[in-house]
C-alpha cells in the first residue's frame, strides 16, 4: 500500500482472490486505516460523498476532481488485508526477480511511500503527484497535510532521475528531463503557496485576504499538471 486512503486499500481481499499475499506498507498505515474505518467513518464518509459530488444528478456533475465520477456502494466496508510487513524509512525487497526500493515520503498523507525500480528507472509516486493542482487541504476535512514535508518528498522523488514516472492517478510520464521539469514545477507550486501564505500572515492579512493575495506565477498557473481540478490555490 502506498498509503491508507480507501481507494488504495479497500477491496484488497477481493483483489487477492482468496490468496494471502504479503502486504507491505509504512509502519503507521494500519493506525491511519483504523482511524478512517473505526473512529471517524460516519462523518468522513458523509463529507467524502459531498466532496466528490456522488449525490448530484448526472447533469450536474462535471467530474469528481480525480475522474469522471466516484462509484459508491455504502452497504458495507469492502474487505481489507492488513499490512503484515512494515518499514520506517526505506525497504529493499525483490519480488519475482524485480528489485524494489520503498521510500517513506509523507505528503498528501503522513504515511505516503513511493516505489523505485532503479534497474528500470521506473518510479511509482503514489498520490504525492497527479495531473491536477494538489489537494493541500481537502474540503472533506482530513488531518493536516504538512506541505513542506510534501515539497521535500517530491525533491526526493526528483533526485532519483526516473525515466518513467507512474502516478496512482493520471497517466504515466516518459522522459527524464520532462519528468524532472514537471516535478520541479509541482514542488515549486506547493512551496510558493506556502511561502506566500506565510508572507501574507506576516503582513497582517486575514485568511480571506490571503485567499485573494496568493496567486500562482503565470508559468506555474499554465502548467497542465497544475490545473485546479482536484485541489485549488485559494
Amino acid at each position: 500500500y502506498t498509503h491508507h486512503h480507501t481507494d488504495h486499500v479497500m477491496g484488497a481481499a477481493a483483489m487477492a482472490g482468496g490468496d494471502t499475499p504479503t502486504v507491505i506498507a509504512h509502519e503507521s498505515t494500519s493506525k491511519h486505516i483504523d482511524k478512517i474505518v473505526a473512529i471517524i467513518r460516519p462523518i468522513i464518509f458523509k463529507r467524502s460523498m459531498r466532496m466528490f459530488g456522488v449525490y448530484l444528478k448526472d447533469s450536474e456533475l462535471l467530474n469528481a476532481g480525480i475522474g469522471p465520477f466516484l462509484y459508491n456502494n455504502d452497504k458495507t466496508i469492502v474487505s481489507i488485508l492488513r499490512p503484515d510487513k512494515t518499514f520506517k524509512e526505506n525497504m529493499e525487497i525483490e519480488i519475482a526477480g524485480v528489485k524494489l526500493n520503498l521510500f517513506f515520503a509523507p505528503g498528501e498523507t503522513p504515511d505516503q511511500i513511493f516505489v523505485w525500480l532503479e534497474d528500470r528507472k521506473v518510479l511509482f509516486s503514489g498520490d504525492n503527484f497527479y495531473k491536477a493542482f494538489p489537494n493541500l487541504y481537502t474540503i472533506r476535512g482530513t488531518a493536516y497535510r504538512d506541505v513542506m514535508q510534501w515539497v521535500n518528498s517530491i525533491d526526493l522523488i526528483r533526485s532519483k532521475g526516473a525515466q518513467y514516472l507512474i502516478p496512482s492517478h493520471s497517466r504515466p510520464l516518459v522522459g527524464k528531463d520532462y519528468i524532472h521539469q514537471t516535478l520541479t514545477d509541482y514542488r515549486d507550486a506547493i512551496q510558493y503557496v506556502h511561502d506566500q501564505t506565510v508572507r501574507g500572515m506576516n503582513k497582517g492579512l486575514s485568511p480571506d485576504e490571503i485567499v485573494e493575495f496568493v496567486k500562482l506565477p503565470v508559468h506555474l498557473a499554465k502548467s497542465p499538471f497544475l490545473q485546479e481540478y482536484y485541489g485549488t490555490v485559494e
